[in-house]
């Protein structure tokens, strides 16, 4: 599952906030200006310097058109006596730009153009206008939409798609189908299947709510780790397609502190931290409890996850049954996928599982770990994590140029997460993707340094 925010979302304000001007000089030229702070050199001379990540967020910055969103549907101008500077403070302007008409139509697709679309599939082809020649590499390109996993494969098989991520419960029908008679038919008229396996720059974790008292003390978060045995996860419901991860980062990113282990399955080990909280059955009915401001509370809570995909629900299962063994009570609840976003938004869940998609470095672990996004709403820290110290890495990260000082601080950070244990970190997922033959120049950006010189992915 991939976290997707709003224009508005809470989660961009920590990338966007300080740009102090964007200014459209010509056809081909913006200019972005963003706030600085005044420090010194390693000489003492002062100078004036942009956060560390400037460069590369105005870099994926996307201007959207002005003759377009100046404008109400029926086409009368929104502020009529406008200038440069309404734009940027004027609220009936912002409140239209929310609720914009054009949100919820296709304004530009870049190097393809709108083709139409139906229930079924969405369809663009080739812009022969964009400016980057080499952008849009096919002539046409159209995106089908389906139900389930099971259907696109099914779309897969039959020749009508040309690539698909092979999810784990279907890795044995992909064999199967290799032998078959019908794929051998095809294979004879160029349709033959080609595969890649590669790391995922994701990865499946489960986050607990620390604003729910059954989760707010470290030890309870370790020992709820060392009760899920997640090798067996990987095992038995990735098919092997999986690893285990200590943290937040990319495994072969620099960034990342390959010297932490994952934490091992321990359920008496488990027990053992949990004893130490105050947590033990008191009244004999198989569920620990304890005393907490001054009532007994029982070790129960939902996990919620998204019903539809059946790999994270027998997942889910299997937590419950592991829990049941130290004494918690786990109740998985499938929800549906507005419900999910609603319940990650609003912090009002339990226990979530969920995924995070990874981005390229340099990494930003102020999204989801800030403690300004403990509270708000709408924030990718739904858990309400907060530490001081990981704050101050934030910070320091946020003008720090220096590469070794760089991977120092995450280092440390990924040793506090991991004391922590905010979250399960579950797996990386271990991605196949099978395509068929005529798609060309397919292939691991870190298996072809000669084209892509210090690529990890």
């Amino acid at each position: 599952n991939r976290h997707v925010e709003e224009p508005g979302a809470v989660a961009l304000r920590n990338y966007l906030n300080d740009i102090e001007e964007v200014r459209v000089v010509d056809d081909f030229t913006l200019v972005v200006r963003w706030k600085t702070r005044k420090t010194q050199d390693e000489n003492g001379k002062e100078i004036f310097q942009m956060k560390y990540l400037a460069k590369s967020v105005t870099g994926s910055l996307r201007p959207l058109p002005r003759f377009v969103y100046q404008y109400f549907a029926d086409g009368t101008k929104i502020i009529q006596d406008d200038e440069p500077n309404t734009y940027r403070t004027n609220p009936v302007w912002a409140q239209n730009f929310s609720h914009h008409w054009a949100n919820n139509v296709i304004v530009s697709c870049g190097p393809w153009l709108f083709d139409g679309m139906t229930d079924r599939e969405i369809r663009f082809r080739r812009n022969p206008d964009f400016y980057n020649f080499y952008a849009a590499l096919v002539e046409a390109y159209e995106i089908k939409f389906r139900d389930s996993p099971d259907a696109i494969w099914e779309d897969f098989k039959s020749g009508s798609l040309d690539y698909f991520a092979v999810p784990p419960n279907l890795l044995g029908e992909l064999d199967l189908f290799l032998k078959s008679d019908p794929y051998k038919k095809q294979a004879q008229k160029g349709l033959k299947i080609k595969r890649l396996d590669f790391l995922a720059r994701s990865y499946n974790y489960i986050g607990w709510n620390e604003v729910n008292p059954l989760f707010n003390q470290i030890k309870v978060r370790q020992a709820l780790t060392l009760a899920i045995d997640r090798e067996r996860i990987i095992r038995q419901n990735l098919n092997g397609k999986g690893m285990q991860i200590t943290g937040t980062f990319f495994p072969y990113s620099p960034s990342y502190d390959s010297s932490l282990k994952p934490y091992p399955f321990d359920p008496d080990q488990a027990k053992q931290l949990l004893e130490e909280e105050g947590w033990y059955d008191s009244d004999g009915d198989g569920i620990i409890d304890k005393l907490i401001n001054g009532k007994r509370t029982s070790f129960r809570f939902s996990l919620t996850y998204y019903v539809k995909n059946p790999t994270t629900k027998a997942i889910c299962d299997y937590i419950a049954t592991a829990l049941k063994q130290i004494g918690i009570s786990c109740n998985p609840k499938g929800v549906d996928i507005a419900d999910l976003s609603a319940v990650f938004e609003d912090k009002s869940f339990d226990a979530v599982l969920l995924g995070w998609a990874l981005g390229t470095p340099p990494e930003d672990p102020k999204q989801i770990w800030s403690s300004i996004g403990s509270k708000e709403k709408g924030s990718s820290n739904a858990i309400g994590f907060a530490n001081p110290e990981v704050d101050h890495i934030i910070s320091e990260l946020e003008y720090e140029y220096d590469p070794q000082k760089r991977i120092e601080l995450y280092h440390r950070f990924d040793a506090i997460i991991y004391n922590e244990a905010p979250y399960v970190f579950l797996y990386a997922p271990k991605m196949t993707w099978v395509y068929r033959q005529y798609l060309q120049n397919v292939f691991i950006p870190a298996d072809r340094q000669d084209l892509i010189p210090g690529a990890n992915s």
